[in-house]
């Protein structure tokens, strides 16, 4: 068996298992045959149960070919698939121990996991979670437990977790990083005469007319409660193999998280384990999250402040930006509905306004909001600052505040302004003046941008700006672009990448050019980011940051894949900008596709899109 990745989104990966000369898609539901339903056509994968034979293997799992029964097995299993977490760490580790895991190809975790050595695990291609149900039912085990699995196995490993998932929680276990569950819950459902749909399961008896539309329900549509066990297993299954596809879409479009949040939005529990998840698990989460998506993040509840992106945009801003150098005033300003801000047609006429004052080249901008907290005006482009969407109502709640106060107190600790200037609305106005100290209201009182408004922020910027030296345009592009290199890659690149440098272009189309007219990078309004060229890349080279080694015999052309990868540098995350090598010599550049620990670790799957190579 093997198994070649596809695409990710977060924790979750699409893949093909390749079984003699079967494909079987991942994620996947193992379909559990249960009296004389045989599996459906449109079922790939099957749980065999062998206990009746009263000899080892339990179980097999196989490909759902007729034909040639004896090469369709994929998995054995050993040992029994359901016991208990609770009893005593002995027989944990007597179980792990009653057989040899050394050519075995699947692997069963006990109740607690015990540590082995990494090495004796490197041949196991599936671990199969004995005690699914029990974990399931206790947020905090099942995070905890998925977390420490996840650090002792490598990202190609796969991870099964029977007996727990339907319609509604698919998604939930996927987007956790599940690659394989079952069908067993539809069989339950089925017994106690339960429907399963995507948004909760409906009890027969509580139908008067059947929602559903699938070829087995049409046959009772006005008299559901002639529906047979067969006819609402059959169903059950149905339902979870269209919530199966509509998952598959999610992870290639990168869209897992917002589906997974329209699934849980009436049910506290699975509520409750994304939030434990991105809090708890937010170091490994993160490692996973890409810089940018193409989708746009729904902020409509409070837990969009804990997603993964908005965390890691923040820590970046607080650990890595640097204002821009010769700005002496902070301007405090509102977010717009559209983004990127500065397409908005409020932001049109803030920037009119503040380009009308003669020195406006010191004043930095910096929008406050929510759930990404503030965002500088020259990192306005990235994700995900640059695609979110959230309801306006003009209340804040006090965590939302909390967290903006918070982030521009810490972000004021390492960045030093003059002057402070708010032009907020209320409530925002008063909760910065009263936590930020020596700060200027505009005194607006709703929207920033009313005739009034508008003057009495020209009227206040031209009486603060008149005392401070005048900066040029061109000073102060370059101060924005070192700003936003920080932002993307440190300081010590900045300082490196625009040394002796003008930038040219008109925003948001800016391109970094050196004494020789070359160009070294681009900013586009897609990424949001410097898209470096050859030259770029040498011009930083030494500073050993954002670097993959390939091996020697690899021949660099359109893309690295994850086998050619030697070292990776373990901050690089997908999306972000690196540099290839190739016997310690720069070789090209290009977008990383996944990040630095799986380059290493992973044996399949695209690592680099490579822009620009050195042959």
């Amino acid at each position: 068996m093997e198994f070649r990745l596809e695409s990710t989104d977060g924790l979750a990966q699409k893949g093909i298992i390749l079984h003699n000369k079967s494909k079987i898609s991942t994620p996947n539901i193992i379909f559990t045959p249960y009296n004389d339903i045989s599996p459906p056509d449109e079922a790939s994968l099957v749980l065999i149960d062998k206990t009746k034979d009263c000899f080892n293997p339990f179980y097999q799992i196989s490909t759902n070919n007729k034909k040639k029964q004896d090469e369709n097995i994929l998995f054995t299993i050993e040992k029994p698939l359901f016991y208990p977490k609770i009893i005593p760490k002995k027989i944990h580790e007597t179980i792990n121990d009653s057989y040899s895991i050394d050519e075995k190809s699947s692997f069963v975790l006990s109740g607690k996991i015990i540590e082995k050595d990494k090495e004796k695990l490197k041949n196991i291609q599936l671990f199969i979670i004995s005690h699914g149900l029990q974990l399931y039912n206790n947020p905090v085990d099942l995070i905890e437990y998925l977390q420490k699995l996840r650090l002792m196995i490598s990202p190609d490993q796969l991870i099964y977790l029977p007996g727990v998932a339907n319609p509604r929680n698919l998604s939930v276990l996927i987007h956790l990083g599940v690659d394989l569950i079952d069908s067993t819950q539809a069989i339950i459902a089925a017994r106690d005469k339960i429907l399963f749909f995507p948004e909760g399961n409906k009890k027969i008896s509580t139908l008067n007319v059947n929602p559903c539309q699938c070829p087995i329900c049409l046959k009772h549509k006005h008299n559901p409660s002639k529906l047979t066990f067969n006819d609402i297993f059959l169903h059950n299954y149905q339902m979870m193999m269209q919530e199966m596809h509509t998952v598959h879409n999610a992870i290639k479009q990168e869209s897992l998280r917002e589906h997974v949040s329209i699934r849980i939005s009436n049910s506290p529990h699975l509520t409750s384990i994304i939030r434990l998840a991105e809090i708890d698990q937010f170091n490994i989460v993160e490692q996973k999250t890409p810089r940018n998506r193409n989708t746009i993040i729904q902020a409509t509840n409070i837990d969009s402040l804990q997603r993964p992106e908005i965390k890691g945009f923040q820590q970046r801003l607080l650990n890595r930006y640097i204002k821009p150098e010769n700005t002496s005033i902070l301007l405090l300003l509102p977010c717009s509905a559209k983004k990127p801000y500065s397409f908005s047609k409020s932001h049109n006429k803030l920037i009119k306004a503040i380009q009308s004052i003669p020195n406006h080249y010191c004043i930095h901008e910096l929008i406050i909001t929510s759930p990404v907290g503030i965002v500088p005006r020259e990192l306005e482009l990235m994700y995900p600052a640059s695609s979110y969407d959230i309801p306006v109502t003009g209340n804040w709640f006090e965590d939302e505040q909390k967290m903006i106060i918070n982030l521009l107190q810490q972000y004021l600790l390492k960045n030093h302004y003059n002057k402070i200037i708010v032009h907020l609305p209320e409530p925002l106005n008063k909760l910065i003046t009263t936590h930020i100290p020596n700060t200027l209201s505009t005194n607006i009182s709703s929207s920033a941008t009313t005739k009034d408004a508008l003057d009495n922020l020209v009227s206040t910027l031209k009486e603060e700006t008149i005392q401070f030296e005048k900066i040029s345009g061109k000073q102060r592009f370059k101060d924005n672009m070192f700003s936003l290199t920080s932002f993307q890659f440190s300081e010590k690149i900045s300082k490196q990448l625009l040394k002796n440098t003008n930038i040219k272009g008109k925003y948001p189309f800016l391109k970094i050019i050196d004494t020789n007219y070359k160009q070294l990078g681009m900013l586009t309004d897609k990424r949001g980011m410097i898209s470096l060229t050859l030259d770029g890349a040498e011009r930083i080279s030494s500073c050993h940051q954002f670097y993959v080694e390939i091996s020697n015999d690899f021949t660099l052309k359109g893309s690295v894949f994850s086998p050619g990868v030697i070292h990776a540098d373990p901050s690089i995350r997908k999306g972000d900008e690196v540099l290839v090598f190739q016997n310690k010599i720069l070789k090209g550049v290009g977008v990383a596709q996944m990040n630095g620990s799986d380059m290493i670790q992973r044996m399949s799957g695209k690592a680099i899109d490579i822009r620009h190579t050195a042959d």
